[in-house]
C-alpha cells in the first residue's frame, strides 16, 4: 500500500500550483453593482485601453480577464449574442498620467495575451436574478501575463469587427457616482406560473451625498392579476411547506418575515413594483443582510393554491469610493489602428482578473 506514496507526493505539489485565484477591480465592485455601463468595445471596430491603479501589489501571473452584464438594466432583447474579432494585450501604464495617445500610455512594452481570433460573446438580454451579475464574458489568455505589481495595470482590446452593433450593457464604474448599489443573491427557485418562474428582486442602495439608504423590491412572473404579499426579514429558515408548489421545486419558505409583511396585487403579467423605502444611512448596518420572498394566490398550483418566488438575501452596501481607473477609446471604421482616442478619467469597466 506504500507504493502510492510517490504519486500522492506529486499531487501535493501539483494541486496547489494549479489552484486559481481572482481579483476584482475596483475592489468594492466584487460585492456591489458598478453603477454605470459601457458598450464599447463590444459593438464594432474599436481600440480600447483601460488602466487600473488598484491592482498593485505582489507579482502575479494573469491568465484571464472577465466582464459582467449591468445588473440594473431591465431585460432587453436587443442585447444579443455576437462574435467579436478581437486581440488583447497587456502592459503597465499610469492611471494618473494617462492621455489620449495610446502608445504614450505604455510604461512597458505590450505583450499579446489573446491572439486575434473570433470570440463568442453571450446573450445579455435577460436581466440577471442576482446582483452583481455573473462573470459571463470571459477572455482566457493564450499566453499568461507576468504582472510585477509595481506599476498600474494596462489592458488593451483591439476589435476589428463585431457581428452586431446593438448595445451591449457591460457593468462599469464612474467617479461621478454618489450612489452605491448593494448585491443580492437568490436562494432556491420560484413556483412555475402561467407567466414563468415567479421571481423577486431586492436592491439596497447607499446615497452618500444625502446620507440615506433606499430599499426597492419588485416581483415578476407571478400569477396574473392576483393578490400578493412580500415577506421581509433577517434570516432564511429554509423550511419545506407541504402543499406549496407541489408541481415544482419552489416549495420552501426562505424568509422569516420579522421586519415586514406588505400586501398588494400583481398586474396582468404578474408584476408588482413596491414603492421605494428611504431611511437614514446607518454605517453600523453596512454588510448586514435582509431576506425577502414573495407569495401570491394561484389556484392553478394545486395544494395550498399559493405560488411563491425564490428567496433573496440583499446586502446593505457602504458608501461609494472613487474608482482608480481610466479608459481611452477610439471607435469607428479602422479604429483598431487609431493612434489616439478620447480619454475618460475615473470611468472604466468592472473587471475580474484570474491569476
Amino acid at each position: 500500500m506504500f507504493r502510492s506514496a510517490p504519486l500522492l507526493s506529486a499531487l501535493a505539489v501539483v494541486l496547489p500550483a494549479s489552484a486559481q485565484s481572482y481579483v476584482v477591480s475596483p475592489p468594492q465592485a466584487a460585492t456591489t453593482e458598478g453603477g454605470t455601463w459601457f458598450a464599447e468595445p463590444f459593438t464594432g471596430p474599436c481600440r480600447y485601453q483601460q488602466i487600473n491603479a488598484d491592482l498593485r501589489g505582489g507579482p502575479r501571473n494573469f491568465s484571464a480577464i472577465a466582464f459582467r452584464r449591468d445588473g440594473i438594466a431591465p431585460t432587453d432583447p436587443s442585447l444579443n449574442a455576437r462574435l467579436l474579432d478581437l486581440e488583447v494585450s497587456c502592459a503597465t501604464g499610469s492611471y494618473s498620467g494617462s492621455g489620449s495617445n495610446f502608445a504614450a500610455n505604455y510604461l512597458s512594452a505590450p505583450t499579446t495575451v489573446f491572439v486575434r481570433k473570433l470570440l463568442s460573446l453571450p446573450d445579455l438580454s435577460a436581466q440577471p436574478h442576482s446582483l452583481p451579475a455573473d462573470w459571463s464574458i470571459n477572455l482566457a489568455f493564450d499566453f499568461n501575463h507576468t504582472y510585477v505589481g509595481n506599476a498600474d495595470f494596462l489592458c488593451e482590446l483591439k476589435v476589428w469587427a463585431a457581428s452586431s452593433s446593438n448595445g451591449y450593457l457591460v457593468d462599469g464604474v464612474s467617479a461621478r457616482d454618489t450612489v452605491l448599489t448593494g448585491g443580492f443573491r437568490s436562494i432556491g427557485s420560484g413556483c412555475l406560473t402561467a407567466n414563468g418562474a415567479m421571481t423577486v428582486r431586492g436592491v439596497i442602495a447607499t446615497d452618500a451625498a444625502n446620507a440615506r439608504s433606499s430599499f426597492d423590491w419588485g416581483i415578476a412572473r407571478g400569477p396574473s392579476s392576483a393578490a400578493a404579499g412580500l415577506l421581509i426579514g433577517l434570516t432564511d429558515p429554509n423550511v419545506v411547506v407541504p402543499g406549496l408548489c407541489p408541481s415544482s421545486a419552489g416549495n420552501r419558505l426562505h424568509c422569516d418575515g420579522v421586519l415586514a409583511s406588505v400586501l398588494g396585487s400583481l398586474d396582468a403579467v404578474g408584476t408588482w413594483t413596491l414603492p421605494t423605502v428611504v431611511a437614514p444611512w446607518q454605517p453600523a448596518f453596512v454588510g448586514s443582510t435582509v431576506t425577502a420572498q414573495a407569495a401570491a394566490v394561484d389556484p392553478g398550483q394545486g395544494g395550498l393554491g399559493i405560488a411563491v418566488s425564490q428567496g433573496i438575501v440583499s446586502v446593505v452596501p457602504p458608501g461609494p469610493v472613487a474608482p482608480q481607473v481610466a479608459r481611452i477609446v477610439a471607435t469607428g471604421p479602422g479604429a483598431f489602428g487609431a493612434a489616439s482616442g478620447t480619454r475618460w478619467f475615473g470611468l472604466g469597466f468592472v473587471m475580474r482578473v484570474r491569476y
